[in-house]
């Protein structure tokens, strides 16, 4: 599409605009800003909730953990792991691919970030834009919408409800899930 709208011959100047070097910067820069949130003890940690047919609806646990227990998963799922591979693997014996949901999590983030005043402050919309920036991401759900929209509204960073005494700072909330 982008070779015809601009009239390049060579597929080549379009095809790069969404490269591997691309992709690579954003998970550098993606590493750096963890590391940032965390020593504002913010905790950001993420898994695979569905794979086609395969979804793992169970709850998340503590998000400060989410991570470790993922990341020992092939696929980082937390409880379906085994048959997401299996269908991972009969899609490409078919010659087919499959889609999936991740399920991204904060914990801690202080209350009013973001705008509710003006569309292009608003924090939703930026992490929307970074998601659907990636290639392999087809849609984006935000909220209650989303596979977390199971928890407790008490947690959510739209609650008017102080913390829990002794809890940190800020809220857990859902961030949003990806449809890739």
């Amino acid at each position: 599409m982008g070779a015809l709208k601009y009239g390049h011959a060579d597929m080549r100047d379009v095809l790069e605009r969404a490269s591997a070097r691309e992709t690579a910067m954003r998970v550098a820069l993606g590493s750096v800003a963890r590391r940032l949130l965390e020593e504002l003890k913010v905790c950001v940690a993420s898994r695979v909730v569905r794979i086609g047919a395969v979804a793992d609806d169970g709850p998340a646990g503590d998000v400060s953990r989410l991570n470790a227990r993922a990341d020992a998963s092939p696929v980082r799922s937390l409880r379906r792991s085994e048959d997401m591979v299996r269908a991972i693997e009969r899609a490409r014996a078919s010659g087919d691919t499959l889609g999936g949901i991740v399920e991204v999590l904060a914990d801690g983030l202080p209350v009013g970030l973001g705008s509710c005043a003006q569309w292009d402050r608003r924090l939703g919309g930026r992490i929307a834009a970074a998601f659907m920036g990636l290639n392999a991401i087809k849609g984006w759900r935000s909220g209650w919408d989303s596979p977390a929209r199971r928890w407790r509204a008490a947690r959510s960073t739209t609650s008017t409800s102080p913390p829990a005494a002794g809890s940190r700072t800020g809220a857990t909330a859902p961030v949003g899930s990806t449809a890739a």
